[in-house]
């Protein structure tokens, strides 16, 4: 069923990833160099100063599964379990950003940094993949108990 709620959602958390892999995230400011945090990596005056391609890799990998999901609309338990894999990666996700900034802070110590609200990104990508599993995992309970009925 694609016209559903759930499609919103899915389509929603995808569209938000797409952003997060060319939006900046952070911008540090150190003696010589102005620096943006990308998916990419840490990017300075248009050139990659340090390629964070694990990173990026695991976006676009949230993003393809969540578009992927939409289009399992036949196989709703397939769709709950790619959900909750799309969840964890994000979980993953999260745990990589921090990992990647800070270790460029430790190494770098920027005189100034700020964080933008791209970074929520993943956050609200998890919020939205749960609405999907809830609207999925209520679709399938009830198609079962109209099972039940026959």
């Amino acid at each position: 069923m694609i016209q559903r709620v759930q499609t919103i959602f899915l389509l929603a958390a995808a569209i938000l990833q797409l952003l997060f892999i060319n939006l900046p995230l952070a911008r540090f400011v150190l003696p010589e160099l102005n620096i943006e945090f990308k998916a990419k990596g840490f990017i300075s005056e248009g050139e990659v100063q340090v390629a964070t391609t694990a990173l990026l890799i695991l976006c676009w990998s949230v993003a393809v599964l969540s578009a992927i999901t939409i289009f399992l609309h036949k196989n709703r338990i397939l769709q709950i379990r790619f959900c909750i894999y799309n969840m964890l990666l994000n979980i993953g996700l999260i745990g990589m950003l921090a990992l990647y900034l800070n270790n460029f802070v430790k190494t770098n110590s920027p005189e100034a940094q700020s964080f933008l609200p791209v970074l929520a990104i993943p956050v609200v990508s998890i919020i939205l993949l749960f609405l999907a599993f809830r609207g999925i995992r209520k679709d399938e309970l009830l198609i079962k108990a109209y099972d039940r009925l026959r």
